[in-house]
């Protein structure tokens, strides 16, 4: 199985040690993940998407881990799920689903997470993967996400 890796190690060291510049560089990533594949350009969006999932669960090893970097972790692993099913790559899909699952049970033993944030990503999570089973060709990565007010966590 291949293993996924967005971020080089120079990179992902300088984003755990700098929470602002972490959280910016999500943002960018994501917005521009969605930018790409509203374009089509699947591959490239996948690994602007998993740069911004890689960046997200830094960003939830800080200190506070409020609902809106629970939602935005939740968000940013389902638009790369998403992808990954685009491209075909429904094993990458499901071991992205199962990273981010079991990072968020991690929060769930957390007496800093936001309880009810986490339970929500579960669900979340849960019901992207039913959606990703019962469809015959995965939705375009526009109507997915718009359709689940994703691009709110961005304003």
């Amino acid at each position: 199985m291949k293993r996924l890796q967005f971020l080089c190690s120079n990179h992902r060291q300088w984003l755990a040690s700098n929470p602002r510049a972490a959280t910016n560089a999500w943002r960018d990533a994501y917005q521009r993940g969605i930018e790409l594949a509203e374009d089509e350009d699947y591959p490239e969006a996948t690994r602007q998407a998993g740069a911004a999932f890689e960046t997200a669960e830094l960003v939830l090893s800080h200190p506070w881990r409020g609902p809106v970097r629970i939602k935005r972790f939740t968000e940013t692993a389902t638009l790369l799920v998403q992808l990954l099913h685009q491209l075909k790559e429904p094993c990458l899909a499901a071991e992205v689903q199962g990273s981010a699952i079991s990072r968020l049970k991690r929060l769930l033993t957390s007496s800093e997470a936001d309880r009810q944030a986490v339970l929500a990503g579960c669900t979340r999570m849960q019901r992207a993967a039913d959606e990703m089973t019962t469809l015959e060709r995965p939705l375009t990565a526009r109507g997915y996400l718009l359709a689940q007010g994703a691009l709110q966590i961005l304003h």
